[in-house]
């Protein structure tokens, strides 16, 4: 059987934001030809959703990172949160990562606090974080 590869779902309705994190994480996993990996941006977050629901349905990937921002229009990173958790778990390891420029505590706390949010970052993405992603998602 076919190993399958992982995916980073960047989802951040900021394209700068998206265009930089690709390229921190494109740069740490480049050398490492045994993690096969998939990077996809989505800067409406429905788009992502729906991208998602596919994804878990056919069971493409052995990996899903997700890298969500909070703060976007029409579905905020809390949003998207309260769709995944009502849909069923795949077999599919999925790890979501919440990064936001908020310096709310209470975004934080309830981050933290979400059973399926793994992490809080605060923006920006640092190379330690994507150092961070690489042993999750890698190692």
């Amino acid at each position: 059987m076919t190993q399958l590869k992982k995916l980073v779902l960047l989802i951040d309705d900021d394209s700068i934001c998206n265009s930089v994190n690709q390229i921190l994480i494109k740069k740490k996993f480049k050398d490492d030809s045994s993690c096969e990996m998939d990077i996809v941006t989505f800067q409406k977050p429905l788009e992502g959703f729906a991208f998602l629901l596919k994804l878990l349905e056919s069971e493409v990937y052995k990996k899903i990172l997700i890298i969500l921002d909070i703060n976007m229009p029409l579905m905020t990173g809390w949003e998207f949160l309260d769709e995944y958790a009502r849909i069923p778990k795949s077999s599919t390891n999925v790890n979501i990562i919440m990064v936001s420029s908020s310096v709310y505590q209470s975004d934080i706390e309830r981050a933290n606090n979400n059973v399926n949010v793994e992490e809080f970052i605060s923006k920006p993405i640092t190379n330690e974080n994507v150092a961070n992603m690489y042993r999750k998602m890698c190692v």
